[in-house]
């Protein structure tokens, strides 16, 4: 037996076993028989021949067809990848390039659909943070090329996705090979690099292959002994991410979020869809568009007259509500629905109607798994495929009153319920009044978060210096005037000019907090790349984690810098991560502190990105803004300051997330802009000063989850509607 993993093994609630119909338990001690006993054929022709009894001969003509389409697919595929890689699978379009010998080179290649890739994506993260810098090329079927792109393209952590045809012919160009088909197995190419670079990855390798091998007839009979495996899992209290983790020795578990970072060109689709001042849910009822059931659905989808039922008592408890459904052609249209977006959006534009969305209503699907890393909850309606293995805390899961964790019990499971049942018991039994009781508690509870805007302040005089001497000593800068910018360009740590004030503003604020707690806090700092406060922080006892899109702000041609910054963090305390300021891949009211330093400025739509940053506070918690200000700032926007605050822009935008107006004369203003020009404070043009702001998060709305959500008396409470 393998030592527990590092997890929390109870079995919890919301992740207790759903008791296995005897019928489907007799169903899967036959399949894995047959699978264990029968030997894959050695030749080519007698895999093909199996193939034609099991997926052709005695299927339906949709079938049949859809199994002749897969055939000529995968022989196009094969022989185009003999004669030459096409640019048009990568992303973006360009060629693989020269190889980087001063980073590890590692391939993953991830099976499965969108849903799968949030998995992926839950582990890439991790094996980056904790092994990289490291270059990675995402590798999937050539079908899901595409959808990998949606989520995989803008993260800075992969470098290319590729169609896994080409994968053989460009096994040589890697170190490590990663392969996840739920479970995760490791391939060292090259140990000499792997040990150059990292010996602790080869260690850790090590381990995770012992930790596989115990699981090894699962992984290679894959997918069809994937319910096996999950209930093998399950039962040490594990689910899809703990066992992610497990196996492949990360630190993932069930509360690590997978980084999502949404298409700002995509950004204005609620508003364009008419849904900017409403309160809305979403609805999906659909599955994989390269599946081909035998039937007009699949198993796992609810019965069209549940949704229409659901629908109408919605409708009746909430008039004032938007009922948005989602979907592609797999979708069923449900009846009552307000908006009908079905095959009419892209997933970028979907990324940002889920993001608002109060809550989100589902079987088990791939778009449940982008609602958790938008951080909307979902109601999630399990029948075949395993609660316990693929719910997550955060969400309301709701079992099937009967049968259910068919899956993959047979190759068909899919299309037909194991037990021969037109309709699947255990979706049929999940009735409309039960989901609409959940939806109802959840919204009716739900309540309005509380803030407090306070100490406004605009730059006055240069102070701080002892502040400000310390900072650079302990982080390695040299100290220079406020008029100057300083760095260290070995660990890549900055320091910008006004900054100096900047930071001088949130560490007063953090200071006083830490002495009032008695303890070091938590902090997150939202688009704060390589700047110095961070690193002094972490150097000073605090729990901080970075966010930013990238770490290459200002690198001047050193794209190394990001690395060198990277490697500086890890040995350093500094937690670095990639993420969105619209979406940021952490843990909701987990914070005592937020930074938010000279963001602002630099992009449109910064109510999302201010609601986004409260999501992250804890009640009793502070986010801190720095931003530069302005009475004129159409004058002095350009391609890097994209969006200035003026004294009414920052008040909309507090007042588009709930919070009360505050004050600022025009003399201030001026004066603190003269100001800022008499001590040549660097890259701060005439007319513009710095400000900073302080809210303070006074009240967390109830986000209860799990499988009772919360008991307020106050029934009648209304969402915040924020937009």
């Amino acid at each position: 037996m393998l030592g527990e993993p590092d997890v929390d093994l109870r079995l919890r609630e919301v992740g207790e076993r759903i008791p296995i119909h005897d019928e489907v338990k007799a169903i899967q001690s036959q399949t894995f028989k047959k699978i264990t006993s029968t030997q894959r054929p050695a030749t080519f022709a007698g895999r093909v021949i199996s193939r034609l009894k099991s997926e052709f001969f005695g299927q339906p003509l949709k079938r049949k067809i859809w199994f002749i389409y897969r055939a000529v697919f995968w022989r196009v595929e094969r022989l185009r990848a003999k004669i030459v890689a096409r640019p048009s699978l990568l992303y973006p379009s360009r060629p693989l390039g020269k190889l980087n010998d001063n980073v590890l080179r590692v391939a993953v290649h991830g099976t499965g659909s969108l849903g799968d890739f949030f998995t992926h994506d839950l582990f890439i993260q991790e094996f980056y943070r904790q092994y990289g810098p490291m270059e990675i090329d995402l590798f999937c079927h050539p079908k899901k090329v595409e959808d990998a792109k949606f989520l995989f393209g803008p993260a800075r952590n992969i470098k290319n996705v590729v169609s896994v045809t080409y994968l053989p012919a460009l096994e040589y160009r890697y170190d490590i090979i990663v392969y996840i088909h739920f479970l995760v197995k490791y391939r060292v190419i090259n140990a000499d690099r792997v040990l150059e670079h990292s010996p602790d990855l080869l260690n850790a390798i090590g381990e995770a292959e012992a930790r596989f091998e115990p699981y090894t007839i699962f992984f290679q009979n894959h997918p069809l002994l994937d319910g096996m495996m999950a209930r093998n899992f399950t039962m040490k209290g594990m689910n899809l991410a703990d066992m992610v983790g497990y196996v492949g020795n990360v630190n993932v578990s069930r509360k690590t979020f997978p980084l999502l970072i949404p298409s700002l060109t995509a950004s204005t689709s609620v508003q364009k869809l008419g849904l900017e001042d409403k309160q809305y849910i979403t609805v999906h009822d659909g599955f994989d568009t390269s599946y081909v059931p035998a039937g007009e659905t699949v198993t796992k989808c609810w019965p069209i007259k549940h949704w229409k039922r659901f629908i109408a008592l919605f409708k009746k408890e909430f008039p004032d509500f938007t009922v948005v459904q989602l979907g592609t052609s797999t979708s069923r249209k449900i009846d009552g629905v307000d908006l009908d977006l079905r095959n009419k959006t892209t997933l970028d534009e979907v990324s940002w109607v889920m993001k608002q969305s109060l809550l989100h209503i589902d079987g088990e699907s791939g778009m449940v798994r982008m609602a958790r890393a938008l951080h909307t909850k979902s109601v999630v309606l399990f029948g075949p495929t395993s609660k316990p293995f693929f719910c997550f805390d955060e969400n309301i899961n709701i079992s099937p009153l009967v049968c259910g964790d068919c899956w993959w019990s047979t190759g068909d499971w899919l299309s037909q319920c194991p037990r021969g049942l037109p309709t699947p018991e255990c979706m049929d039994t999940i009735t409309p009044e039960l989901v609409f009781k959940r939806v109802e508690s959840y919204l009716k509870a739900l309540g309005s978060p509380r803030y407090k805007a306070e100490n406004l302040s605009l730059y006055q005089c240069e102070s701080g210096k002892e502040f400000l001497a310390d900072l650079c000593s302990t982080v390695h800068l040299p100290l220079v005037p406020i008029s100057r910018h300083t760095e260290d360009r070995e660990s890549g740590i900055y320091l910008h000019a006004s900054k100096q004030w900047e930071y001088l503003k949130a560490w007063e604020i953090i200071n006083a907090m830490a002495a009032e707690l008695g303890r070091p806090l938590k902090i997150a700092d939202i688009g704060g790349g390589r700047g110095a406060l961070s690193a002094y922080l972490a150097k000073k006892g605090h729990e901080v984690e970075v966010f930013d899109i990238d770490y290459l702000w200002d690198h001047g041609g050193d794209l190394d810098i990001e690395y060198r910054f990277q490697k500086w963090a890890t040995k350093n305390n500094l937690k670095v991560s990639y993420g969105s300021l619209f979406n940021v891949p952490a843990e909701t009211a987990a914070y005592d502190i937020v930074l938010s330093i000279s963001v602002l400025e630099h992009i449109p739509q910064k109510h999302f990105a201010l609601k986004e940053s409260l999501r992250l506070l804890r009640s009793g918690g502070k986010l801190i803004l720095s931003f530069d200000f302005t009475e004129n700032n159409k004058a002095l926007e350009d391609t890097l300051r994209v969006e200035i605050f003026t004294p009414e822009l920052l008040n909309a935008t507090l007042s588009a997330v709930g919070i009360k107006e505050i004050s600022c004369s025009s003399r201030e203003i001026s004066q603190s802009a003269l100001r800022i020009q008499q001590d040549q404070v660097a890259g701060i043009p005439p007319g513009m000063t710095v400000g900073s702001l302080t809210i303070t998060c006074l009240e967390k709305q109830n986000s209860s989850t799990g499988e009772e959500t919360g008991s307020r008396s106050d029934a009648a409470a209304t969402p915040l509607l924020v937009r």
